[in-house]
């Protein structure tokens, strides 16, 4: 899924580094956000456009967006991501 980075937060979880993200993909009319966990650091930043792979799954909720907070979205267990 190829979007842009809107939002992304860094952390330690089973000491190692994860990353949570939000990925707005505008052609996606209903709701634009995906959220995206992969493990490891990322060394893009907000607006850069990336495209990531992995395992989609949904429903997916997150509280860290004010946006988003209640709303179920699709999510992918991102395995790779890269620049656009």
């Amino acid at each position: 899924m190829t979007g842009q980075l809107y939002y992304k937060e860094e952390y330690m979880d089973f000491e190692k580094k994860r990353t949570s993200l939000v990925l707005k993909v505008p052609e996606l009319l209903s709701d634009p956000y995906i959220l995206v966990t992969y493990t490891g650091i990322l060394q893009f930043q907000k607006r850069d456009n990336i495209t990531v792979y992995g395992d989609y799954f949904y429903p997916a909720q997150d509280k860290a967006l004010p946006e988003i907070a209640d709303k179920l979205l699709p999510a992918i267990r991102s395995g790779y991501i890269e620049k656009a």
